[in-house]
């Protein structure tokens, strides 16, 4: 898009033209990197809390990613005609589980719904072809004792309506047939770990905190202690000293880039953000922004360098400009 390559890697990493980067980054119409203060950008590459990343554009698509396994697209609803993929064609038929070669899956929540990733994958450009890998581990069948297991309101139980919270039953109930996939997604990761209680652990987290994203997309405010199914120490959960969890904007503002401009895609998330008051700077929580110099970010405790007969001078601290 507007000639720039930006590649989502795993654990959050973020690839830009080939080379990868840390966030937040802009790039303009051309498909160059310019500086965070820089207004006529195209696209805007940014964190989300501690586990997302997102892909803003000025067109109206948006991205939002993991680093794991879920990724959320957003389009306009003028781009509805055009659609294909992954994310199926916006037909408004229930059409979308078909390969890429138009081969219609079914309905069925065990293997078959694997060949369909499978026909639309590609090798990462900065592979070789030949390693990419086209097969996976076929999925076990749960036995009696591992369905047990995973049906408990200790892993999955919660997506199959056991939760004793109200709120988060309502919000499963309208999310339909996407529960139930959700829910059986579950049940076979969790018995495919069964022999790895952390393990285990977290891919129900996983599946259950997906399904929390979903009902907050669709503005149901479900606040759920994730103690027990997501500890303390799951990586989904754990926040910084300095931040909250909390449903928020999935645009947060920070003192590197002006505001996102509102739009649909910045829908409400559960994500770590910082406390009232405070914004986030290159990763950190403060009470008070810097300042760009010459195009680039000097924090409020920092200073600035500045080039004084051929020598290079840490000059004025930026609280008292």
């Amino acid at each position: 898009m507007h000639g720039a390559t930006v590649r989502l890697m795993k654990d959050r990493k973020v690839m830009i033209n080939g080379k990868e980067v840390s966030l937040p980054q802009k790039i303009d119409m051309t498909g160059e990197i310019v500086p965070g203060d820089f207004d006529d950008w195209g696209i805007y590459v940014f964190k989300v809390g501690n586990n997302h990343v997102k892909i803003v554009t000025k067109c109206g698509v948006s991205l939002l990613w993991d680093g794991k396994s879920s990724a959320v697209l957003m389009v306009p609803e003028s781009f509805a005609p055009n659609m294909e993929g992954l994310c199926g064609d916006c037909n408004q038929k229930q059409d979308d589980l078909r390969t890429k070669e138009g081969k219609v899956i079914g309905t069925t929540w065990k293997r078959d719904h694997r060949f369909i990733g499978d026909s639309y994958q590609v090798p990462d450009d900065s592979d070789s072809p030949e390693t990419c890998r086209k097969k996976t581990n076929e999925p076990k069948d749960c036995t009696e004792s591992e369905l047990e297991m995973a049906s408990s309101p200790d892993y999955c139980g919660l997506l199959d309506f056991s939760s004793e919270l109200e709120e988060f039953k309502g919000c499963l109930i309208d999310l339909g047939l996407e529960r139930h996939e959700l829910y059986f997604s579950c049940l076979i990761d969790v018995c495919n770990y069964a022999n790895d209680v952390e393990e285990a652990k977290d891919v129900a987290c996983d599946a259950i905190t997906d399904a929390i994203e979903r009902c907050g997309e669709m503005n149901e405010q479900v606040h759920i202690q994730l103690a027990g199914i997501c500890g303390e120490n799951r990586t989904r959960t754990k926040c910084r000293d300095d931040q909250v969890l909390a449903y928020d904007t999935s645009c947060p503002s920070t003192c590197v880039t002006e505001d996102v401009e509102a739009s649909e895609s910045c829908t409400p998330i559960l994500e770590c953000h910082c406390k009232k008051g405070t914004i986030d700077e290159n990763g950190k929580c403060v009470s008070k922004c810097g300042k760009y110099v010459d195009g680039q970010y000097i924090p409020a405790s920092g200073g600035v360098c500045k080039m004084i007969a051929r020598r290079y001078i840490f000059s004025t601290q930026m609280e008292n400009w």
